[in-house]
């Protein structure tokens, strides 16, 4: 059980959203891939990929997160992108993921990430933010056949108007949304994440939904799993989706 811990101070989770956002229209198709962890659960690394049929553009962009200190590994994320009458995505994807291989390796990079709760694309739910999960069992009962999940824990996410580095009223007039994060089990809360300014790279956000939560393969808690946010953006080149990863159960150092 949680214990009731209000977090001193907005957590400005600029990592996750350094680089600029692939030039996309409404046309962008983005989807995420969770790849791995670090042996000892400190390094988390995804990838966010797809295609803009308007611009005939496939792009895979592979970032790797220090989930304690909450920054980007330097020099990532990777970014690779190709015309579509020249590459395929699978080979975009496959150069994506031979450029990050080297820090890949470094950090190692070796325990695979499962999805153990997760809204998808073709869900039908109009709400997605408020997801509810547990962590996977390892063994099957025997009893009735099933592998029950242990615990039992909401993420909650709310929307609000804020403040961006970008001047949003030209794109989309009105005000940039930004989103905070509460994680609760057994009655007890926690707000383990709140925008305060948003980046440029965020552009001018109009939704958040939660996607998903990923933890190690194996895991027996929740101490290194990771919600993935949805954020579909207005900016200059049109509307972008893009993800977010945010720990759900480390100590937090507010970074501003």
């Amino acid at each position: 059980m949680f214990q009731i811990k209000k977090q001193i101070g907005a957590v400005f989770f600029v990592v996750m959203t350094l680089v600029m956002s692939v030039p996309a229209t409404g046309a962008q198709n983005t989807q995420f891939n969770p790849i791995g962890y670090s042996e000892q659960g400190r390094y988390f690394a995804y990838e966010e990929f797809g295609t803009d049929a308007d611009n005939r553009v496939a792009y895979a962009k592979i970032y790797l997160v220090d989930l304690v200190e909450i920054t980007q590994v330097v020099g990532t994320p990777i970014f690779v992108e190709g015309d579509l009458t020249e590459q395929t995505l699978a080979q975009v994807r496959q150069n994506a993921a031979t450029q990050a291989g080297t820090v890949l390796q470094s950090l190692e990079i070796i325990k695979p990430a499962t999805i153990v709760a997760m809204f998808g694309d073709g869900h039908y739910l109009e709400d997605k933010s408020s997801l509810v999960f547990g962590v996977p069992a390892l063994e099957i009962s025997k009893a009735d056949a099933q592998r029950k999940p242990l615990g039992k824990y909401q993420l909650s996410l709310k929307s609000f108007e804020t403040a961006a580095a970008t001047n949003c009223i030209d794109f989309t007039q009105s005000p940039p949304m930004g989103f905070s994060l509460v994680i609760e089990n057994f009655g007890a809360s926690r707000e383990i994440y709140v925008d305060k300014a948003l980046p440029r790279s965020r552009q001018c956000p109009l939704a958040y939904e939660i996607s998903a939560v990923v933890m190690p393969f194996g895991a027996t808690d929740i101490s290194q799993s990771v919600g993935i946010i949805s954020v579909m953006a207005q900016g200059p080149t049109g509307l972008s989706r893009q993800f977010l990863a945010i720990p759900l159960a480390f100590d937090h150092r507010g970074r501003n």
